[in-house]
């Protein structure tokens, strides 16, 4: 998927579907492929809607066998077809959700991936100071770890749509000081800061 042979991704993510459900029903390898389908459904077919569908499997899967770290995962995942179709309160539900199970499993990377989309939120809810303050957490918590999952395909195209967003709303200026002021935070504060 992510070296451009979408054909050959979705096939082989289909056939990963089929074989988990093979395992039985509600096999948690159901929940891990239907999560790596849904992200495929986003980049390659762009279906929010078939999408949601494969992430409401997985969070139903992830909560019955009570694995949280998978549901981190798949609640962050969540946000953006809620997100693309336009249902900002679920995206942020969602994000917060992932968060607050990130933060109770001490999962920096799994954290500052849903303080990331939960700047997305803010900047599709025209929050625009809360999500260049967020999008300048993020950006410092990339820097220290040395990259961002973020910077590649579908993901920077959003990433910059929603930075680009908010700083023609906020003005150069402006965003760049909330950006670092976003930046000063340190992960655990700007998780705080995310959860209100």
């Amino acid at each position: 998927m992510y070296l451009g042979d979408l054909a050959a991704a979705s096939r082989l993510l289909q056939q990963a579907v089929a074989r988990a459900r093979d395992l039985g029903p509600g096999h948690p390898a159901t929940a891990f492929s239907t999560f790596a389908w849904a992200v495929g459904v986003l980049l390659i077919d762009g279906d929010p809607v078939r999408a949601g569908e494969l992430f409401a499997e997985s969070r139903a899967i992830c909560r019955a066998h009570g694995d949280r770290w998978w549901l981190g995962n798949v609640l962050s995942g969540s946000v953006i077809p809620a997100l693309r179709l336009g249902d900002l309160a679920q995206a942020i539900a969602y994000g917060r959700e992932a968060l607050l199970v990130r933060r109770t499993l001490h999962d920096p990377q799994g954290a500052a991936s849903a303080v990331e989309f939960l700047a997305w939120t803010a900047a599709a809810d025209h929050d625009y100071v809360r999500a260049a303050r967020l999008l300048g957490a993020t950006d410092r918590h990339w820097r220290d770890v040395g990259g961002s999952p973020f910077g590649a395909g579908q993901w920077l195209r959003d990433h910059e749509r929603y930075e680009t967003a908010t700083r023609q709303a906020l003005g150069e200026a402006r965003f760049d000081t909330e950006f670092h002021r976003g930046a000063d935070l340190t992960l655990d504060e700007a998780v705080a800061h995310s959860l209100g």
